[in-house]
């Protein structure tokens, strides 16, 4: 009797730790086990073979704060990139955890057309981990992520960037506003399109809240590639009054200073 006891007990140690100390890796289902009393609000279930495939890519030390373009400062002057002193972009500074390429391009197709929409909540906390971020989270009022127009939303059933949003808004202490900005055109789809069409296809897409006047507002979309879309909705917010304008993304495309 008392041996039953025993593996009884043993059985139901083993659930417990299962249930409490162990979790699966949101991309690859691989048990994730934190040490000891490390299960926190800021615990990435993420298994270390998935995060050493998402550090391969090309992660640059130095980039330009204002737009990601890789560079480097010339004699301690400015840590900004060429295009950035000539013809800054409408946000005060960009925020991105890695380069639009490999792993990090597969876990980010797989939410948007796949619907692997659990794994947006590891994604959103890896941005949310990234210290420039967090350093800087006084400085924004509110998180913002970029609509889809309602016919895209209902095509497609959820909006990637609010999904990625909620964890950083969670981390960074921020109020997640989603109805601030409104996509009022349903512009043609964005890949395949050149740079200037891009910028075409993007123009007055947006249309932003009074409520915007005076707050300092940190926009959130997944991918940066030509940075279209956030210009557009980046000018949209500041004609309305927007004290300020700050922009996180998931992955940038590499640009011409960074070959991949």
């Amino acid at each position: 009797m008392r041996s039953g006891c025993g593996g009884f007990i043993r059985i139901l140690g083993g659930l417990w730790r299962r249930l409490v100390h162990e979790r699966r890796c949101s991309f690859c289902a691989a048990p994730v086990v934190p040490a000891a009393l490390a299960v926190t609000r800021d615990f990435i279930p993420i298994c270390a073979s998935c995060l050493a495939r998402l550090e391969a890519g090309p992660r640059p030390a130095a980039v330009c704060p204002r737009c990601g373009e890789v560079t480097a400062p010339v004699g301690g002057s400015s840590p900004l990139c060429g295009g950035c002193l000539t013809e800054p972009p409408p946000w005060e500074a960009l925020y991105f955890y890695g380069f639009y390429h490999g792993y990090l391009r597969q876990l980010l197709l797989q939410v948007k057309f796949g619907r692997a929409l659990h794994q947006a909540e590891a994604l959103g906390r890896l941005l949310a981990a990234q210290p420039r971020l967090l350093e800087a989270a006084g400085s924004w009022d509110c998180l913002a992520p970029i609509p889809l127009h309602l016919a895209r939303l209902r095509e497609r059933g959820f909006n990637q960037s609010a999904l990625l949003a909620a964890p950083l808004a969670r981390r960074l202490e921020l109020p997640l506003r989603q109805r601030l900005l409104r996509r009022v055109v349903d512009s043609a789809r964005q890949s395949g399109l050149s740079r200037a069409q891009r910028q075409s296809n993007t123009s007055g897409i947006f249309w932003a809240d009074p409520d915007v006047r005076g707050r300092r507002i940190l926009l959130l979309d997944d991918v940066m590639t030509t940075g279209a879309t956030l210009r557009s909705a980046a000018a949209c917010l500041t004609r309305a009054g927007a004290a300020g304008v700050g922009v996180a993304v998931l992955g940038r495309t590499a640009g011409r200073n960074w070959r991949v």
